[in-house]
């Protein structure tokens, strides 16, 4: 399991590729072909209660976060993680 430190640094690697309330689509070279990596992130997700959907992509490093909304921001933690992605969405130009 992450410790507190190694998960702020592999937030930062990640690149926010979408954002929509209720669906966030992360992606970090870091999991590409990375299968320890890509189940502790799993984990670490899937165990909060209010994450609905979480998919791991070794392949691609991508990893794709489903929620209700209104459910997920009763938990002030999950708030400030979906603001954190929602402002770092990669916009296309």
């Amino acid at each position: 399991m992450f410790s507190v430190f190694q998960w702020q640094f592999f937030l930062r690697s990640l690149i926010v590729s979408s954002y929509l309330p209720g669906r966030i689509r992360l992606h970090s070279r870091f999991l590409i072909g990375n299968s320890i990596l890509c189940k502790a992130v799993y984990t670490r997700i899937a165990s909060y209660k209010e994450i609905d959907l979480v998919e791991v992509n070794k392949a691609t490093g991508s990893v794709l976060i489903s929620y209700n909304p209104a459910v997920l921001r009763k938990n002030a933690d999950l708030v400030y993680m979906e603001n954190y992605f929602k402002n770092r969405v990669e916009r296309s130009r």
